[in-house]
């Protein structure tokens, strides 16, 4: 109830900070694409499935056994962390930073090579995706776990293919980028 909405909150505070032009009520990502609401429906049936044939929340089991609210609890700081990098990433990026690919080079834009840059090649992008697992181990939903890592892997996978190839053409940071 609180992860998701926090995260899409905060991320839009920090596009409010970072990009003002860029932050308008549709960069509120949480609605982004049928695909991610589709998959949050996905997730909120199945916690209620779970909760409706075996009577128990996230608190009370993956695959079946017991687990603390220590482990809720321990995946909720992993998730908190996750996004911490994500912020930063985004934080150290500053005006550089879009929600959305960037096909056309702004003359104020630059490529970015401090900070967590220097250590991650797409740190913003390991920190969702580092996250996404993790808010469905909060809720003890396996089978979206599962669904939700392979859907971002893929997600991502096409996105920095698409990002670097533009990344690094001439007219924006070429052999720089490289």
């Amino acid at each position: 109830l609180v992860s998701v909405p926090m995260y899409h909150f905060t991320e839009f505070v920090i596009a409010v900070i970072y990009r003002p032009h860029d932050a308008t009520p549709g960069a509120f990502m949480i609605w982004h694409s049928r695909e991610y609401v589709t998959a949050m429906t996905v997730a909120w049936i199945e916690l209620a499935l779970r909760w409706w044939w075996f009577g128990y929340l996230p608190r009370f089991g993956y695959f079946g056994g017991p687990m603390s609210a220590l482990g809720v609890v321990l995946f909720a700081m992993m998730a908190a962390m996750c996004y911490g990098i994500r912020a930063q990433a985004m934080r150290e990026c500053g005006e550089n930073f879009a929600l959305q690919i960037e096909y056309s080079k702004r003359p104020e834009h630059q490529l970015v090579q401090r900070g967590l840059y220097k250590l991650v090649r797409h740190p913003a992008y390991m920190g969702w995706f580092l996250y996404v697992p993790m808010t469905q181990l909060i809720a003890g939903n396996v089978v979206c776990c599962a669904a939700f890592t392979a859907v971002t892997w893929r997600f991502f996978r096409a996105r920095i293919e698409d990002e670097e190839s533009v990344l690094a053409r001439d007219s924006f940071f070429g052999p720089a980028y490289d």
